[in-house]
């Protein structure tokens, strides 16, 4: 069986999302299902979104032992810009933020219920995938294989 691509657009229309793709073949080895198959790509789209989301929101808080908000100061307009509604945002892009600046920017955020919504937007990236995963894994053979995986990394 050849297997089939699926494509889904970008969230926010930004760039081209393929990284889920590699699941797709993957699956395609394992079953003949086209359903399954394109759960499995789903699965892989939506973590590879819902953890995009997520490690934004580490990045701007700083929770990866980094300065924090480093992904703006670098050019990036994340997610919480985008969906922060009315704001102009563009003077915090590509510049490294003062303490000030920074909470500025949290203030502004915080004001337009953005940083709520993007972690929502996260969450159901996250249970998407989670879904996904449950309607064509089998999780007791995850769990016959995890002592498998213990007993390696034991070794």
């Amino acid at each position: 069986m050849h297997p089939k691509v699926f494509h889904k657009p970008t969230p926010l229309g930004v760039g081209k999302h393929k990284d889920f793709l590699i699941l797709i073949m993957a699956a395609s080895t394992a079953t003949e299902n086209v359903h399954k198959i394109k759960t499995v790509g789903d699965y892989g789209y939506n973590l590879g979104v819902g953890l995009g989301i997520y490690e934004e929101m580490r990045d701007l808080f700083g929770k990866h032992g980094r300065r924090k908000a480093t992904e703006i100061e670098s050019g990036r307009v994340i997610t919480s810009l985008h969906l922060a509604e009315g704001f102009n945002y563009s003077y915090y892009i590509g510049r490294k933020l003062s303490s000030r600046e920074y909470n500025n920017l949290l203030s502004e955020l915080h004001k337009r219920n953005s940083l709520e919504k993007t972690k929502n937007l996260a969450s159901d990236y996250l249970q998407k995938a989670l879904n996904c995963l449950e309607s064509v894994v089998n999780f007791r053979c995850i769990r016959n294989i995890q002592p498998l995986h213990t007993s390696l990394e034991d070794s």
